[in-house]
């Protein structure tokens, strides 16, 4: 039903979009954007008139009815707000609603909340008034979607062709879940090369052919069309009207055709989306990702590998696009507006919980959401990376370059062992980068920056390797449900002699600030003889070493807190090898977890060396000779202190179809 709307004047709005946006801006680093500050629609028309001859206009389509105007309110302040003098001129909007009598009303909302500013704009359209039955009675198989998903309105971007005038040639279509942050100029002109049609797609596995359709119906066989093709999305469209007009058999009727035999047997699941792609396979302009950039709602998605981690985009990737959906069941309106980058889409519609019937209602699907605070995924579902340097400034800048990409990495935090050069005037280029040059050259500095992390999982990265992003997300899902373990890719063993002494106990550990397990105290026998060794001949490990590992911000914490591991980082170059033996004996709270001595947990992938043309020593500046010489002395050591090795470890990960424990060592 319609509802009175408050009227909120353009210039406050634009006031406050500018305001909220260009902090969201600062805080991301964004540059380059330029509000529109001056609302005087006459001005515009006299810039427009002084244009000879005048530019042709720019025609967008839009979906709505009166009842449902939450995304377009903000889809339109967005595209004139961002939208350049010459262009914002240019601009002429197309309503699309169920009927005539319901487009006058959304006419006159709009007119009641922009005024001027959309003054000889906009002209509405009923379906009703199209007789097309083609509208009626389609079928969709989605679930509690399903309803929603079958309405005529749904279904309008088919008519586009039939009801806009003949002599509009092009047309942008954009649906209500998106925001423009760009000039829509740039998209209006691009070059179809020749295609009926223009849209972004998706190519991840979930949104892949074999995945959205039943594959193995006959109509898809033969057709002919590959499984594992990207999906074309059609949220945002751009229309060569021409080339659908003398299309034979129209496009609209071949899209009509999918809908129909979709109604008579399930071949796909979704409402307008797979008929586009069943009708313009192979036969679209591909978008770039900036005028569509989905996924960034921050929902868990189904993967062939279980429920995976929620899934947005960076912020780079937001900072550099023209056009955000929020494609998928969540819209940023929803869940209190707290999801990801939801407060980008309210800082163009601060008012908006005045346009919702129960603005406090909390979706079921806020429950799969991750709720963020404002500007920034949550930490809980990234993890920050560690590196410790000495000199390797190349190698590091190659780490940062390749890490950036995983939506999964908060931050990257340096920490810098050389003393008497300063931290690197070219890591100032990367903000999500921060570097701390230390007061000691030590290995254990690692885990002394833990008070500048902000995430619970921290990744300790050696500055000499490049690790696939693929095993690294997939190693951080699998740690999540092992976090009172460290999880690591480079095994090592330990082999002690046991030696049976009654009247020996090991360290009751007094001097340190850790809780040991019950079980450990009431060990009856001392280890002797323990050598460090790099072959796995027994077929178990006992540590993972410190060129890459996941650990718990906690147990980074808990180091230095423990007097005896201090003293001994300080003098040997086994931080890695302590932090072992601390995750494996370190009593947590958490009733989930193992009970000590822990086993480490190990993730096999191909690491890739690579070499500094700076710097060809270790990281902390000493030989490789002491290195080795010494790691054998901190093994005895450290099974001194903690009175046991960690646990051994016979299995271990590997990406998979299931990540699953996969084979035996």
């Amino acid at each position: 039903m319609s509802r009175k709307v408050p009227r909120l004047r353009w210039s406050f709005i634009l006031a406050f979009t500018t305001i909220v946006h260009l902090g969201f801006v600062a805080k991301l680093g964004w540059e380059g954007l330029h509000l529109f500050k001056n609302s005087d629609s006459k001005l515009e028309k006299r810039y427009q008139d002084q244009i000879d001859p005048p530019l042709p206009p720019i025609h967008i389509v839009f979906t709505s009815s009166a009842s449902y105007v939450t995304g377009l309110l903000a889809l339109i302040n967005s595209t004139l707000v961002n939208a350049s003098p010459s262009t914002r001129t240019r601009l002429q909007f197309h309503i699309v609603s169920s009927d005539s009598a319901e487009a006058g009303q959304v006419i006159e909302l709009l007119d009641e909340r922009f005024g001027e500013q959309l003054e000889g704009r906009l002209t509405p359209y009923g379906l009703a008034e199209t007789a097309d039955e083609r509208l009626e009675h389609v079928k969709v198989w989605a679930g509690y979607r399903s309803e929603s998903l079958s309405k005529p309105i749904v279904f309008a971007r088919f008519l586009v062709p039939d009801l806009l005038a003949k002599d509009i040639d092009r047309v942008i279509y954009l649906d209500q879940d998106v925001l423009v942050l760009q000039d829509l100029a740039e998209l209006w002109d691009i070059d179809l090369e020749g295609y009926p049609v223009a849209a972004a797609r998706l190519c991840r596995m979930s949104a892949l052919w074999r995945k959205q359709f039943v594959m193995n119906k006959n109509p898809l066989i033969e057709g002919g069309f590959s499984h594992d093709t990207c999906t074309l999305n059609n949220g945002v469209l751009v229309y060569d009207l021409g080339a659908w007009r003398s299309s034979s058999p129209s496009f609209t009727d071949q899209l009509f055709h999918w809908t129909r035999l979709n109604s008579e047997d399930k071949l796909y699941s979704l409402g307008s989306q797979p008929p586009f792609n069943l009708v313009f396979y192979r036969n679209y302009k591909v978008l770039d990702d900036k005028w569509n950039l989905m996924d960034i709602a921050g929902l868990r998605e189904e993967t062939d590998h279980g429920r995976g981690q929620p899934w947005t985009r960076s912020r780079d990737e937001v900072a550099s696009s023209a056009v955000l959906h929020w494609n998928g069941a969540v819209k940023p309106w929803m869940c209190n507006g707290e999801g990801y980058y939801s407060e980008l889409w309210t800082a163009y519609f601060p008012d908006y919980k005045d346009f919702i019937a129960d603005p406090d209602e909390v979706n079921e699907l806020c429950e799969t959401l991750v709720i963020t605070q404002p500007h920034d995924p949550p930490a809980v579902e990234q993890f920050t990376v560690v590196i410790v340097s000495f000199m390797r400034v190349d190698t590091v800048i190659k780490i940062v370059q390749h890490l950036q990409r995983s939506p999964y990495v908060r931050e990257i935090i340096v920490a810098w062992n050389n003393l008497d050069k300063p931290c690197p005037a070219e890591l100032e280029s990367f903000p999500w980068v921060r570097c701390f040059q230390q007061a000691e050259n030590l290995v254990s500095n690692r885990f002394l920056v833990w008070p500048n992390v902000t995430t619970e999982a921290v990744l300790h990265y050696d500055d000499d390797l490049i690790a696939p992003l693929e095993d690294l997300e997939a190693a951080f899902q699998i740690w999540r449900r092992h976090q009172d373990q460290i999880l690591g890719f480079e095994p090592r063993v330990i082999v002690c002699d046991p030696e049976d002494d009654e009247d020996e106990t090991p360290s009751d550990g007094a001097h340190l600030p850790i809780v040991m397990g019950s079980e450990l105290r009431k060990r009856s026998h001392k280890l002797t003889g323990c050598q460090y060794r790099f072959k796995l001949s027994s077929g178990y490990l006992d540590v993972v070493i410190g060129k890459l590992f996941f650990i718990s911000r906690t147990f980074m914490r808990a180091y230095f807190q423990n007097a005896a591991l201090l003293a001994l980082s300080n003098s040997a170059p086994c931080e890695d090898i302590g932090m072992n033996f601390l995750a494996a004996h370190l009593s947590l709270p958490d009733p989930a977890s193992s009970p000590p001595p822990r086993a480490p947990l190990l993730f096999k992938s191909n690491l890739t060396e690579i070499h500094s043309k700076l710097y060809h020593g270790l990281s902390q500046g000493i030989s490789s000779t002491v290195w080795r010489g010494k790691r054998h002395d901190c093994v005895q050591e450290l099974v001194g202190i903690f009175g046991a090795k960690p646990g051994e470890q016979r299995s271990f990960f590997e990406r998979d179809e299931r990540y699953e424990w996969e084979s035996d060592l």
